[in-house]
């Protein structure tokens, strides 16, 4: 072709682009001289483009251009052989004819193609300028991530009204402020005011309302539903504006993040997780199961309330969030956590009555919408609620974020600001029963007991958890002291109901012991290992217990009447305080091949009867109990009024042991003491039993040191079975 031809043609394919640019940039208010179809839009975004937008997206054909002659079309792929959506960049070899945009590009190198092909967040194929000078975002968190790849705000020639106003985004770059607004406080845009600003492309949410196609500018949609795809969006527009690699360093930088979180907080059983509900607006209108704040409750660790919604943010009634009951609320960045930890409908909500309502940080975005910040938000939360898990420093975190995104130098103070307080500890919590049925709520870990009864100073020794007894007052419980202590817990005996009464309506819990048998006394210790976070202590405690039980009954239970010994046990209050039928002693002779001589005696406590009726019932074996002084065995056997008992005939009187501590009322070395009393009244059936042996490996396991060690003895006995009667009760020195 001649060179004078060529030249000529050239010149007109270029003009011909100026006036299709005119056109499609036209003023606000003015028609473009050559409004192009549908049909010629499509014609012109297929020829010169590597891969055509899909017909259910036609907003996407944009900025027409001259194709070379020497071009061969590339075909549009069909739906069977699109592949799913990958953020690429395809160049498409043509070179610029003119810029559509106010951006100085005259050191652009001649042979820079003028277009090229983005995938955007819906796996449609965007045929955008080469270079793009002038960015319309109709999304806030858009408009952060342009201004975090480029460095500043001077590429954005439009923005969304909250872009706009925002504070965070004026510290880090004041200019935004004057950047025009595009679009209002929806999802409403301006057509006009887009047109006005001439862009070379607009990113928007995939939400964004329709009709942005008629514009005739490239429009490139970001859908963020979950934390990989703030870094997706990243992505996308790092390679909108050219900047890959530091797309990819922010990018990074989140998943990073987010995967050393999740790896924490991971390991934290679903049990122990904070049930979260996150608010949207108000605090009855919150999001569905499927929406980005689900993920980012369950990285921070926790679970999340309305994971049961379908479909997208919405309005709830109180009854369903009572029915969730979440243990920490988080409002959104205008909400009034006051306001809520006021509101008398809301006070049985575990999050309000642990103050644990939170608004969510938010500098340049908000800690808990899809934007990077997010993850400083899961940090946030997943630091404060499990803190024994998330060891962070949540300043130092804040403004390594905000030096790589922004090149922002945040302050401390700003830092502390931005976050608010502290998310409290997750409040764990298990309800027990106590002795007395009632189902006790206790706030885990308990870490300060008070107790006012001995018997469960013992078990909660027992459970190896007296480090944590901050008081102890028995007899006598002195309420305004306890309480003045602190306690997490506090122990009573269930049978004191002044104590109870004094102590209803406090805001600790109240456990009650009741051990009046052996099923009692198990449960407690059962319940109390629960409480106390000694589960496995208590389970081994019962099977130790259980065994020896078993192992007394299997020898005992076929023992006729007259081969059980009558057993009268003195009481604390002197020789004619003894046991009832229904008190727990009278259970440990039973099983130990005795008789309670008392046992018609009714009540739960100790009972006063008259001297008379000790001579009525005539024991075999009088007992006497470790903790009481008013009688010893030789007062008894010196008693005129007893002379004619068998016991005091044959001087069988002894004190129960043991020295180091009492083996007959219900604590846990009562065990013992049903295995010494048994070896005692039944010396052939238990004749391969050592009582010494067994008590120092039961103290071994459960106080870190022997009976014998303690300085532990037991009374020589002579009971029925024995060799013949001695002449006085043996000291508390022999061994069995």
């Amino acid at each position: 072709m001649d060179r004078t031809l060529t030249a000529i043609l050239l010149v007109a394919a270029a003009v011909a682009a100026v006036v299709a640019g005119a056109a499609i940039f036209a003023p606000a208010g003015q028609q473009p001289d050559q409004p192009q179809t549908p049909t010629q839009q499509s014609t012109d975004s297929q020829q010169g483009s590597s891969t055509a937008a899909p017909e259910s997206h036609p907003t996407h054909t944009v900025v027409p251009t001259v194709s070379p002659t020497n071009e061969t079309p590339v075909p549009t792929p069909t739906p069977e052989n699109t592949t799913a959506p990958e953020v690429t960049a395809t160049v498409t070899e043509t070179t610029p004819a003119s810029s559509s945009s106010d951006w100085d590009d005259s050191g652009s190198d001649s042979s820079t193609p003028s277009y090229r092909t983005v995938t955007d967040m819906n796996g449609d194929s965007v045929r955008i300028p080469y270079t793009t000078h002038r960015v319309v975002t109709l999304y806030t968190p858009a408009a952060a991530m342009v201004m975090a790849i480029d460095g500043d705000a001077e590429r954005l020639a439009g923005v969304d009204y909250f872009a706009s106003i925002d504070e965070g985004f004026q510290t880090i770059d004041p200019s935004i402020s004057e950047i025009p607004v595009v679009s209002g406080t929806g999802i409403e845009v301006n057509k006009e005011a887009i047109l006005a600003v001439h862009p070379d492309v607009i990113i928007a949410g995939s939400w964004s309302s329709g009709g942005l196609g008629e514009i005739g500018v490239p429009v490139v949609y970001l859908n963020t539903n979950g934390f990989d795809d703030v870094t997706g969006a990243l992505t996308v527009i790092g390679d909108v504006l050219n900047k890959n690699e530091r797309a990819g360093e922010l990018a990074s930088y989140l998943d990073d993040k987010c995967s050393d979180l999740v790896e924490m907080t991971g390991e934290i059983p679903e049990a122990d997780q904070d049930n979260a509900y996150i608010t949207w607006r108000s605090p009855l209108h919150t999001f569905a199961g499927g929406e980005f704040h689900s993920q980012w409750a369950h990285d921070a660790g926790c679970r999340f309330a309305s994971e049961e919604l379908q479909g997208h943010r919405q309005e709830v009634n109180f009854e369903q969030v009572a029915t969730w009951n979440p243990d920490v609320i988080i409002l959104s960045n205008n909400g009034d956590p006051q306001a809520l930890l006021t509101d008398p409908a809301w006070q049985e909500i575990e999050a309000v009555k642990h103050g644990k309502v939170y608004r969510i940080p938010r500098f340049v975005g908000d800690w808990g919408s899809p934007v990077p910040e997010a993850v400083l938000g899961m940090e946030w939360l997943a630091n404060g609620t499990y803190p024994d898990t998330v060891d962070l420093d949540m300043v130092a975190e804040a403004q390594d974020f905000y030096s790589l995104f922004y090149d922002y130098d945040l302050s401390e103070e700003e830092a502390r600001e931005v976050m608010g307080p502290t998310p409290a500890p997750h409040v764990r919590t298990v309800t027990v029963t106590d002795g007395l049925g009632r189902a006790v709520e206790v706030e885990l870990p308990v870490e300060r007991v008070a107790t006012g009864y001995g018997i469960a100073q013992k078990m909660i020794t027992t459970l190896g958890a007296e480090d944590r007894i901050v008081g102890a007052n028995n007899p006598g419980f002195n309420v305004e002291e306890v309480l003045a202590l602190d306690p997490d817990l506090i122990v009573i005996a269930g049978w004191d109901r002044n104590t109870l009464n004094a102590l209803e309506g406090c805001d600790v819990p109240v456990f009650g012991v009741i051990a009046e048998n052996i099923d009692q006394l198990t449960d407690s210790m059962t319940n109390l290992g629960e409480a106390l976070e000694e589960k496995e202590t208590a389970e081994r405690f019962c099977e130790i217990y259980a065994d020896n039980i078993a192992l007394v009954q299997d020898r005992t239970s076929d023992l006729s009447a007259a081969e059980r010994p009558v057993v009268y046990l003195v009481g604390p209050a002197g020789v004619a305080n003894t046991c009832t039928g229904e008190m727990y002693q009278s259970d440990l002779i039973e099983i130990a091949g005795g008789k309670n001589a008392a046992e018609s005696e009714s009540g739960t406590r100790w009972v006063d009867i008259d001297a008379e009726k000790i001579v009525e019932y005539n024991p075999d074996i009088i007992l006497i109990v470790q903790y009481q002084s008013q009688v010893t065995p030789t007062d008894i056997i010196n008693d005129e009024r007893f002379k004619d008992i068998t016991a005091v005939k044959n001087r069988q009187v002894y004190v129960f042991p043991s020295n180091v501590c009492p083996w007959d009322y219900p604590s846990p070395e009562a065990v013992l003491g049903i295995k010494w009393l048994a070896k005692a009244l039944h010396p052939d059936l238990f004749a391969d039993v050592d009582v010494t042996a067994d008590a120092d490996a039961f103290y071994e396991e459960f106080y870190g040191t022997t009976f014998t060690e303690l300085g532990g003895t037991l009374p020589a006995t002579n009971f029925p079975g024995n060799a013949a009667a001695a002449s006085a009760p043996a000291p508390m020195q022999a061994t069995v």
